[in-house]
């Protein structure tokens, strides 16, 4: 990872984190709370990440071996299968918070 996109992102944080307090009148007290939120969302997009990964390769051995084309096994690095996997993440934690009521 650049330098640069950590220093991009710890920019728009703390912009964030300064309109959220003064324009939105959030409590800076809660964003401990938000992080921790997110830390336990971010279990459930890397769980569903390596299942993804491990499914997309497991297609890829079985495309191989039934021959045929072959599929690239760069199928199993590709961008979309992490924003999707994000997003599988986001949704079940989401419908977990439901389910317990909050």
């Amino acid at each position: 990872m650049y330098p640069v996109v950590l220093i991009v992102a710890a920019l728009t944080s703390a912009a964030a984190m300064c309109l959220g307090a003064t324009l939105f009148g959030f409590d800076v007290r809660r964003l401990r709370v938000a992080v921790f939120g997110t830390l336990d969302c971010l279990w459930g997009v890397i769980v569903f990440f390596v299942v993804n990964v491990l499914v997309t390769v497991g297609f890829i051995a079985a495309a191989r071996t039934l021959g045929g084309e072959s599929p690239s096994s760069y199928l199993a690095t590709d961008l979309t299968l992490v924003i999707v996997s994000a997003l599988q993440g986001v949704v079940f934690h989401l419908w977990r918070l439901a389910a317990r009521g909050r």
